[in-house]
């Protein structure tokens, strides 16, 4: 880039003490050390231009960085402004803490729980997930994000479960049926951890990652995913069953698009604050 192009942006918070944006930097050549942004501020009267949902395009169905208060049914903001999710259960305003990147939800693993809604993804023929969590305790077989009508194999789209130790990735798709996956890599409980999962009918290959490090994969066809009207669920199985995940939640993205290893590295590396370097402050020309 240049100093003369500007580039899409989402603010999530600008005060005294803080300014967390999240900016769409069109490429990065691989190896580059050279790629800068030039960020401008210091002008009260500069109008507010974010736009989030040119942020987050290039297949991504919905993004939740859960930094809103989750109380009474209130909105967990979608940033591409079209699924914004709704807070279920017993939700508090002190539920909203500091998490991996800006704010988090704390989940109770009883009764709390976010609907996303139903996200269309009966013809999808990728498919992407991705969560920072951290684990409170170990709970039975609790769901991180999960897209399932019932808890038997037959039942289940998608989920992405943490279970202590380690990460189970479940799907189900048309001409192949239910196949699942658990990662190879160590966590724990008390410890941020980032997960991926990502499904691609062309390749036929469901793959998990941890960590932004590829842990494991297996071969997996089918045509689309399964055909559900159910809504997908952060926490919990769905409005019914009682899969729930006690922990905090941080950075939920859902992708129509199976995204590269090396895209789950950067992705990993831009919530570790690991990708750029800040400069020193710069007189405009």
């Amino acid at each position: 880039s240049t100093s003369q192009d500007l580039l899409a942006y989402e603010v999530m918070r600008a005060d005294a003490q803080a300014l967390e944006v999240w900016v769409r930097v069109p490429s990065i050549p691989a190896g580059s050390t050279d790629t800068h942004i030039w960020l401008y501020f210091d002008n009260p009267g500069a109008p507010l231009r974010d736009n989030p949902a040119a942020v987050w395009s290039n297949g991504y169905a919905g993004v939740w960085h859960l930094e809103q208060e989750p109380v009474g049914g209130g909105a967990v903001l979608d940033s591409l402004g079209v699924h914004h999710g709704t807070a279920a259960g017993n939700m508090q305003p002190e539920d909203l803490v500091r998490g991996q990147v800006g704010g988090a939800l704390d989940f109770d693993g009883s009764n709390d729980t976010i609907d996303v809604g139903d996200l269309g993804t009966d013809s999808w023929t990728e498919l992407t997930l991705e969560v920072w969590f951290n684990q409170h305790s170990v709970g039975t077989d609790p769901r991180l994000i999960c897209e399932a009508t019932g808890t038997s194999n037959s039942e289940h789209t998608f989920c992405l479960l943490a279970m202590g130790s380690s990460m189970h990735a479940r799907i189900n798709t048309e001409d192949s049926g239910y196949s699942t996956m658990t990662s190879t890599r160590s966590m724990s409980t008390g410890t941020w951890t980032h997960g991926a999962m990502t499904w691609s009918a062309a390749s036929a290959r469901l793959e998990l990652y941890t960590n932004g490090v590829h842990d494991t994969g297996q071969h997996k066809g089918g045509t689309s995913l399964r055909d559900s009207p159910q809504h997908i669920y952060l926490a919990n199985n769905n409005s019914r069953d009682s899969r729930w995940y006690d922990g905090l939640m941080d950075e939920v993205r859902i992708s129509s698009v199976a995204r590269s290893a090396d895209w789950v590295r950067a992705q990993h590396l831009t919530t570790t604050g690991a990708f750029v370097t800040v400069g020193t402050v710069e007189q405009r020309p």
